[in-house]
């Protein structure tokens, strides 16, 4: 799914990280699961914008998963969070 905005690199040294192996809390999780993303690659095909319009994942949830895909030095690009 892709409306428009800009993804983020979705490799995790040179495999695909599932969802479940961030640090994250179990809300944020199911957000994403109920959404279909399973691992970082699914990831990588949103925007900031289409998480955010995901029901039950919001602003709070987003900046969770941005820290939590900051720990494992990935980002998204143009998102000034590094």
């Amino acid at each position: 799914m892709r409306v428009g905005g800009t993804p983020f690199t979705p490799f995790y040294m040179g495999a695909i990280m599932k969802v479940e192996k961030l640090n994250i809390d179990i809300r944020v999780r199911n957000g994403l699961w109920s959404a279909g993303i399973y691992d970082i690659e699914d990831l990588s095909l949103w925007t900031a914008k289409e998480l955010v319009a995901i029901p039950n994942f919001g602003g709070k949830s987003f900046v969770i998963l941005i820290d939590a895909l900051a720990k494992e030095n990935l980002c998204f690009i143009g998102s000034g969070v590094k």
